[in-house]
């Protein structure tokens, strides 16, 4: 009888710890974020405004110099989690419109 009741403690404070380290939790979703800007009308604070306005977190993991010489084009490749995945064709939108922004892609990233 005492078996009994120690393997049902014991089976309760392990699912207590799963619960407690919120074991079950789905992760949140990383997006890959591609930019293209030309350096010379870029403006990176009003980008980085409104990254931080859609995207609780932001990590720069990629700069690559395309185009011709001369001109000032780069790649900008960013991980982002987004506040709210439903706000993803506003920031978008809103990063297209900013001057010296080419392209903007996002891209789920399954990692």
């Amino acid at each position: 009888f005492s078996v009994a009741i120690i393997g049902t403690v014991m089976i309760g404070v392990v699912f207590y710890i799963i619960v407690s380290i919120n074991f079950s939790a789905p992760r949140r979703k990383e997006y890959l974020l591609q930019l293209t800007v030309t350096g010379s009308k870029h403006e990176s604070s009003t980008m980085d405004k409104s990254l931080q306005r859609y995207c609780s977190k932001v990590n720069l993991v990629n700069v690559k110099a395309v185009g011709e010489e001369g001109l000032d084009t780069l790649q900008l490749s960013y991980y982002i989690r987004l506040r709210t995945e439903n706000n993803s064709p506003n920031m978008i939108r809103e990063i297209k419109s900013l001057d010296g922004v080419k392209f903007a892609n996002l891209f789920f990233d399954e990692e």
